[in-house]
């Protein structure tokens, strides 16, 4: 049985009426979060003690990474199970609480919990965690860390198809936000959360206002491209080798394997075509499978590789 807090009474709600409702994830609520009741009844008992974030715990993210995006959808950011956990990072993957969206794929967890997917995980800095929520047995874990990475194909179903893009879709704004979050230079948590509906400064705020650092463009050509790096001891440069570009009709769909400096880490990705007059043309579409990736961008004319701006965020080696 499915809560539906927008009504006096629980009800059941097949997969397509309660992807609509809920927009597939309570992540994607356009109404701001639940009031204080609500979350009372939903919140569980947390243990009196625990040790630091470590794999197999269930963690909330930060309020601070809440807020509309682009479209002026509200985000809720989701809870996160932790697979691996170092001082600089964690990789996690996305959960969703509703059961009756499962995929073949999918692991349960509980119907507190709901399920968890294996092929939606992303790292996070330390600090995008924000509360602990609870801990999975080691023989579950293990389970969930063996299985099939990959997303599921799909059968067909509109429903279907649809809250798979819009896991994925919430978890790199996820990975995006904390990653703003967590190397903005100078910005207070007022600032942070008024660009969260302005994707085009996400990058901007990774930029530290008192260098002259700018993306490199000028070693671009059919079949690489320059990558800034930010990392812990600075920018660094990588390069994109892109294997694969179509253009039909307006659309340019772009792959390729991105080729860290060193062994730092690939932890969160942005990329924009800039436009004749400076505008910002960013992705309708981007995933992100370090190291590969696959952007899709609309109304561009002509596709340039010079036009082209990678932005990698490394937490460390």
């Amino acid at each position: 049985m499915q809560l539906n807090f927008f009504s006096n009474n629980p009800t059941i709600e097949p997969q397509g009426e309660l992807l609509e409702t809920w927009q597939a994830h309570y992540a994607w609520r356009t109404a701001p979060p639940a009031g204080p009741e609500v979350l009372k009844l939903l919140t569980k008992s947390l243990p009196e003690s625990f040790s630091a974030p470590a794999p197999g715990q269930l963690w909330l993210l930060k309020n601070e990474l809440d807020g509309p995006d682009e479209d002026g959808l509200y985000l809720n950011m989701p809870m996160v199970l932790i697979i691996s956990a170092s001082n600089l990072k964690f990789e996690v993957m996305q959960t969703a609480p509703f059961s009756d969206l499962m995929g073949p794929t999918d692991i349960y967890l509980s119907d507190d919990d709901g399920f968890v997917e294996p092929w939606n995980r992303f790292t996070l800095p330390p600090k995008a965690l924000k509360e602990y929520r609870g801990k999975l047995e080691p023989g579950l874990l293990e389970r969930i860390k063996t299985a099939n990475p990959w997303r599921p194909i799909s059968s067909g179903l509109d429903w279907e198809e649809a809250f798979w893009r819009l896991e994925r879709q919430v978890a790199e704004a996820a990975r995006q936000r904390a990653a703003v979050w967590q190397y903005a230079s100078a910005s207070s948590p007022s600032k942070i959360e008024t660009i969260w509906n302005n994707p085009r400064q996400l990058a901007v705020e990774l930029i530290p206002p008192s260098t002259t650092w700018r993306l490199p463009l000028a070693a671009a050509s059919k079949e690489s491209v320059g990558i800034s790096f930010r990392t812990p001891d600075g920018w660094k440069l990588g390069v994109a080798n892109i294997t694969g570009v179509i253009e039909e009709n307006g659309w340019v769909t772009l792959k390729g394997e991105l080729k860290a400096p060193g062994n730092y880490s690939m932890d969160a990705f942005f990329a924009l075509v800039k436009q004749e007059g400076g505008e910002a043309n960013l992705p309708e579409k981007i995933q992100f499978t370090p190291p590969f990736f696959e952007l899709e961008f609309a109304s561009v004319e002509s596709f340039n590789p010079n036009q082209l701006q990678l932005l990698v965020i490394s937490y460390g080696a």
